[in-house]
């Protein structure tokens, strides 16, 4: 099963975690913004939090974001960084904060997520988006 979250780094967001809400309703099983005493990205605290709530564990987990503070928080709460290329930040950011995978289309993004959930039968590593490049 695919759970898809929203973790939104700015102090008390409660614009972006209504704006989830509002153009994706019913999509997303959580939307956390930041909290007055939570410390934000890349401390994995808020990260953590929320896909405990989830009851998801960490390997379970690909992050996706598009900066390298959001590769960083993934990196510190031990979960699969995808890094985004139509956000705000270079390729070469995302990588050296630490994205496992670039995603250059949302499409990759899906594909990289399905094979994720089928992991132990070699899928994901046969069908996925490595750094920009697609491995077969």
């Amino acid at each position: 099963m695919l759970i898809a979250a929203v973790h939104i780094a700015a102090a008390e967001d409660f614009r972006g975690c209504a704006a989830a809400e509002h153009f994706f309703p019913g999509v997303f099983s959580a939307v956390f913004g930041g909290r007055v005493g939570v410390p934000l990205k890349p401390d994995p605290s808020a990260a953590d939090e929320l896909f405990e709530v989830l009851d998801v564990k960490a390997n379970e987990v690909i992050y996706i974001g598009d900066s390298g503070v959001d590769m960083q928080t993934a990196k510190n709460a031990a979960f699969t960084a995808l890094g985004v290329l139509w956000g705000f930040r270079t390729k070469d950011e995302l990588i050296n904060g630490g994205a496992k995978f670039i995603a250059e289309n949302p499409l990759d993004c899906v594909v990289l997520g399905t094979a994720k959930r089928l992991e132990s039968s070699d899928s994901f590593n046969n069908y996925v988006f490595k750094r920009g490049r697609k491995y077969r």
